[in-house]
């Protein structure tokens, strides 16, 4: 599955159009990258861990 791919996909299975989604998930990156390099890993329950 790529990046348009998920996008399509939570914004059928939402109420969120492909735009709002897509601004979801650029924030959600952007936090997991401050949050990796501030503290060395991200862990998001239930889904996994990034270091």
């Amino acid at each position: 599955m790529n990046k348009s791919e998920l996008i399509a996909k939570i914004a059928q299975d939402t109420s969120l159009n492909r735009k709002q989604v897509e601004d979801v998930l650029k924030s959600l990156a952007e936090t997991i990258k401050s949050e990796v390099i501030s503290s060395g890993e991200f862990t998001l329950q239930d889904v996994g861990k990034l270091k």
